[in-house]
């Protein structure tokens, strides 16, 4: 039993080469690009751990400057899917978050009987100021994605 657990240990062991470490990469971030619109929460949970669990086995390698490129592209891409992806959810959460708002202002509008136009006035100015984050949080993805890009760029010439 013992001998069978070593070969299993050293079969899993001789798997994990350098470049099988890349193609995971590689996989994950295809993945990540073609399904991060379905993704529930739990998907983005185990997304997260495959890629600690891959950046960790490259850690423990030792690469060309070619492969050291692509790593860096590989990982450029994903920083930038998932910077994509949370902003959109935080845009989400503020259109959310808007319409609890309103919700709020008719129940207190009901319970306290104060004028609607001076609850609507309030109701605007909130939506405005929450619509100009809404977009600014879209520009500064948009932002980051292409730093992120530039950055890696000329990390490649370099």
């Amino acid at each position: 039993m013992m001998i069978f657990i070593v070969a299993v240990a050293m079969m899993v062991a001789s798997c994990s080469t350098p470049k099988s470490a890349i193609n995971d990469l590689e996989s994950l971030v295809e993945n990540v690009e073609k399904n991060r619109k379905e993704f529930t929460e739990e998907d983005w949970t185990a997304v997260i751990k495959e890629y600690s669990a891959i950046n960790e086995t490259l850690k423990e390698n030792e690469y060309s400057e070619e492969e050291l490129k692509e790593i860096g592209r590989l990982k450029g891409r994903y920083v930038g899917l998932l910077t994509k992806s949370a902003v959109k959810v935080a845009g989400s959460q503020l259109k959310t978050l808007l319409k609890q708002f309103e919700g709020g202002m008719e129940g207190l509008e009901k319970e306290l009987e104060i004028s609607s136009k001076e609850l609507e006035g309030v109701a605007e100015g909130m939506e405005g100021e929450l619509e100009g984050l809404e977009e600014m949080l879209e520009d500064l993805g948009s932002s980051l994605e292409e730093g992120l890009k530039g950055f890696f760029e000329a990390f490649e010439e370099k």
